[in-house]
């Protein structure tokens, strides 16, 4: 009976059971790199190499993981019994039939050859959210934010991205279809079960993926039926199951034979649950938009009439050398020549003058200067010159450097990352300067009563959230003061350059503001962080919150919104409970009365609202680069 069933098995399978075990889900025929041509075409790691998939931006193993090893070479747990595999606490990974109980598979060597060569390995959670990482250096598991990432580009709606255990999320656009593989998908008659398999050992072929999968395009991820492992195996052949988790908590995809969709799914808790794991490569900044990811970025001189021009170099470090300008000279770009340095000019000049760079000439040196009229004598007229402005303000405002956008910009003593997003240059991270343009002190709402009026900003340092950063947050007053809190050339944005950003990052433009609602649903996640965002049940509500993307070097994180209250008896801190799952940025926009506010929540939404001027009620800050009229 076991000899018939295994040829049975062979033929349905269209195996040579003389020749070594096929491993399916490789197509000659179809380009491994599909889209940008920014993926290498193959990775090795622990003696196999894997086929990669370029998908819009991101690169992909096009073929289930099937590693032993951790990427430090530990060894993964393996071939545990079903017991073993129930109680285990820690990283385990299983082929598909090991050790199973099914005495028709168990035990067969050539089958479980075969099914390592064809589906890779089953891992645990334990295994996936491990510290040792089970994917190669430069590569992750893949997340839920790559595969919404994915999702999105293969055309999933927006309402539908957090759509839980729905086989139709994703069938309008035959999300299953376009990722499935084209071969060994085979779904049960009636009355089979999960794993396809029964006493008389016949199938069901679903011969219609073979044939109209291509309809949809190359198959992009050669998604196979490998099941799932829950101590015994299930649904091979008619699912599949693939990690993608956020953070410590637990989420997959799934679709089965017959479905176009790709369902998602939050299970409370699944460490035992064995599936397959798909590695993505690790996201790579272009933060000058120069077309080479910031990881393959090479410091040098890169001016080829410099003496150490280095022809590797992608951005000028300003180390280069024109060794042929003589003794007191020096190199200027814009003149592309040699010109006297000011040192050697200074030089010229003889006792008691020095050289100025405005006038070009050598000046007298000032010894007097309480001579203000110039005349040699310091008497009554230079004390009614004195008079005459006496009591005017002095220009204290602090000197500003104009800087190129991308470069850091040193405001009050901190240097801030800056970043081009399409014609806007803004700070890439929020304001903690705690004084006005003109140097003038805000009040810290933390040492003072609230009984103060005037401008305050609330800072904390957050070490469980924000990995010790500063967060700064101003009252509604900062944003009203004439005074100016951002650099000379920089503004706090309306709410018109907000919406600008917005259409960039992929809104529609012609999505109007709504007030109070929700706008932009797909785009916060590519402006906000890549870490920070907390599941926070209360007050927020967030439950699984997404990462952001960053797409574009926005950074934004979740720095909290609220009321802080320094009573006498003890402050009223209504911030601290919003850190890690959301942050408001004001606006200089004021309409009948109310403060305009952009809200980045931990959900993929983006609120646009008024807000009435309470100065006991705390927002972010970016400053935006003044544009030229």
């Amino acid at each position: 009976m076991k000899k018939l069933l295994t040829i049975l098995f062979a033929v349905v399978l269209g195996l040579n059971l003389s020749a070594p075990p096929v491993a399916y889900g490789m197509h000659e025929d179809v380009p491994l790199v599909i889209g940008a041509d920014s993926c290498a075409t193959s990775v090795e790691f622990d003696d196999y190499t894997y086929p990669v998939v370029s998908i819009g931006n991101q690169c992909w193993f096009a073929e289930n993981l099937r590693s032993l090893h951790y990427a430090n070479g530990d060894q993964i747990d393996n071939a545990l019994t079903a017991d073993e595999w129930a109680n285990t606490t820690s990283g385990a990974c299983a082929i598909l039939w090991e050790n199973t109980s099914n005495p028709y598979l168990s035990g067969n060597q050539d089958t479980l050859d075969w099914a390592l060569q064809t589906f890779g390995r089953l891992y645990n959670f334990y295994s996936v959210t491990d510290d040792r990482k089970i994917c190669p250096a430069g590569w992750h598991v893949s997340t839920d934010s790559d595969w919404i990432e994915l999702e999105i580009f293969l055309g999933l709606s927006d309402d539908e991205l957090y759509l839980n255990n729905s086989s139709t999320r994703g069938a309008a656009v035959n999300l299953g279809h376009k990722l499935k593989d084209t071969q060994l998908w085979f779904s049960p008659s009636l009355g089979f079960g999960c794993d396809g398999i029964q006493s008389n050992g016949t199938w069901s072929y679903l011969g219609y993926l073979t044939t109209n999968t291509r309809m949809y395009g190359p198959p992009l991820l050669n998604l196979l039926g490998t099941g799932r492992r829950i101590e015994e195996y299930y649904g091979w052949s008619y699912n599949s199951f693939v990690w993608s988790p956020n953070g410590e908590q637990p989420v997959w995809r799934y679709t089965l034979a017959h479905w176009s969709g790709l369902a998602r799914s939050e299970p409370e808790t699944a460490n035992h649950q064995g599936n397959p794991v798909r590695c993505v490569q690790d996201y790579s900044m272009d933060i000058d938009q120069d077309g080479i990811s910031d990881d393959f970025e090479s410091a040098g001189c890169t001016a080829s009439n410099a003496c150490n021009y280095d022809s590797a170099a992608t951005y000028d470090d300003g180390s280069c050398d024109y060794c042929f300008c003589g003794e007191g000279t020096q190199w200027i770009d814009s003149l592309q020549a040699c010109t006297v340095t000011e040192a050697a000019l200074t030089q010229t000049c003889g006792d008691g003058t020095y050289w100025d760079e405005f006038a070009q000439a050598c000046l007298t040196i000032e010894t007097c200067q309480e001579d203000l009229n110039g005349d040699g004598i310091v008497g009554m007229n230079d004390l009614l010159e004195l008079l005459t402005s006496f009591g005017n303000a002095c220009n204290t405002e602090l000197a500003t450097v104009e800087v190129a956008c991308g470069d850091s910009m040193n405001y009050n003593g901190y240097d801030y990352a800056t970043v081009q997003i399409g014609e806007q240059c803004w700070f890439a991270e929020d304001l903690k300067s705690h004084h006005f343009r003109n140097g003038d002190s805000l009040i810290n709402v933390k040492t003072n009563v609230s009984d103060v009026v005037g401008a305050t900003f609330y800072t904390a340092l957050n070490d469980t959230i924000l990995n010790g950063a500063e967060i700064t947050l101003y009252n509604t007053l900062v944003f009203t003061d004439s005074r100016e809190i951002c650099p000379t050339g920089w503004s706090i944005p309306s709410d018109t350059d907000w919406h600008e950003l917005l259409v960039v990052a992929g809104m529609d433009p012609e999505e109007p503001p709504t007030f109070g609602q929700a706008q932009g649903d797909s785009v916060s996640i590519r402006l906000k962080s890549v870490e920070y965002w907390q599941d926070i049940s209360w007050p927020t509500g967030c439950i699984n919150a997404p990462q952001g993307l960053d797409s574009y070097g926005m950074n934004i994180v979740p720095s909290g919104y609220g009321e802080y209250r320094n009573e006498s008896n003890g402050p009223i801190d209504n911030i601290e409970p919003w850190l890690g799952a959301i942050t408001y940025f004001h606006t200089r926009d004021i309409y009948q009365g109310a403060l305009w506010l952009r809200g980045f929540p931990c959900n993929d939404a983006i609120i646009n609202q008024p807000f009435n001027i309470d100065r006991n009620w705390h927002g972010a800050i970016r400053c935006l680069k003044d544009t030229e009229e």
